[in-house]
């Protein structure tokens, strides 16, 4: 049942620093949340986590003004009803406002993310960090300086 639910199922270890290291018990990890719903959605992760999900991947995006948000494409258009615009051009009120296509749920920003996941010590989450070519030098540092500030937090 729990299979079927997930977009990407898989049970293995960790890989830390290109070693792999054997968990105690295997994980089901789910690759953006649930298949029922968007990619990186609010509800996807919510579902996923109360059917026993013990791991995600989400993709993490920073947007001109350096909030952060989680979405797979930087092109809004591919998620969500808005018909053209780039994450790293648009503000993070824009993006949190836009529409999900499947679920009618808005972009969730990484701190909202970070929030429903809370201080779950069986939680193992991969942030991957998205960036297009306008994250250069200091926009870059800025980037990985506020997932850091926003996930440690």
């Amino acid at each position: 049942m729990m299979q079927s639910l997930l977009k990407g199922v898989f049970l293995a270890g960790a890989l830390v620093s290109g070693v792999l290291v054997a968990a105690e018990t295997p994980r089901v990890l789910g690759h953006r949340g649930n298949f029922q719903y968007d990619d990186n959605a609010l509800g996807g992760f919510r579902q996923s986590l109360e059917v026993g999900v013990t791991g995600f991947e989400l993709d993490v995006h920073m947007t001109q003004d350096g909030g952060m948000v989680v979405m797979h494409d930087s092109a809004v258009s591919t998620t969500t009803t808005a018909t053209s615009g780039m994450i790293e051009s648009m503000t993070l009120d824009a993006v949190t406002n836009l529409v999900l296509k499947r679920s009618g749920e808005h972009v969730p920003s990484l701190q909202q993310v970070v929030d429903l996941f809370g201080s779950r010590a069986d939680l193992f989450v991969e942030f991957e960090m998205k960036a297009e070519g306008s994250h250069t030098g200091e926009a870059l540092k800025q980037y990985v300086d506020n997932t850091y500030a926003i996930v440690a937090g």
